[in-house]
Parts: structure tokens; C-alpha cells; sequence
């Protein structure tokens, strides 16, 4: 592999990590301040009622993925000694 192709490739991981970075940002800034704001929680809770089942279910499915991310962040992060995980039954 040449030099300016892994040059280019470690270039395109830069900005994919920069623009993930900052569009986490911006999303934690926009729901930090949608809950804050009782009117926008109750016209956002309107929006997700109209919409139908399956998207629903899309929305609660990535809801419990990111609450077990943040479960699993926490657990790194709370410098604890961790609890040995015992292996899932089959």
C-alpha cells in the first residue's frame, strides 16, 4: 500500500471519529434541553404516539440498546472492582 492511500485512509477515519464526536454532541445537547422543556417533552410524546407500531418498536429496541450501552459505560467508569459475569444459559 502507498504511502498517500494509508495517508488517505487514516485521514477519512479522522473526520468519520471528529463528525461522530460532534453529532454525539449536538444530540446530547438537543435532548438535554428537550428535557428540560415540559411543552417540547409533551409535543415529542405526541410526534411518537402518531407514529406506527413498527417504528415504535424500532424506537423502544434502540432505547433499550442505548440505556444497556450506557449501563455497560457506567460499569467502566465507576472505578469499582466488576462483578464476574456468569455465562448466559442455553
Amino acid at each position: 500500500m502507498e504511502n498517500s492511500t494509508l495517508i488517505l485512509i487514516l485521514a477519512g477515519l479522522g473526520f468519520s471519529v471528529i463528525s461522530a464526536v460532534v453529532a454525539g454532541g449536538t444530540v446530547a445537547v438537543v435532548l438535554r434541553r428537550l428535557g428540560n422543556d415540559k411543552s417540547a417533552l409533551d409535543n415529542a410524546e405526541k410526534l411518537f404516539q402518531s407514529f406506527p407500531p413498527e417504528t415504535k418498536d424500532i424506537i423502544e429496541r434502540l432505547a433499550d440498546t442505548v440505556d444497556a450501552a450506557v449501563d455497560i459505560i457506567k460499569k467502566i467508569s465507576d472505578g469499582l472492582p466488576n462483578e464476574p459475569v456468569e455465562p448466559a444459559a442455553k
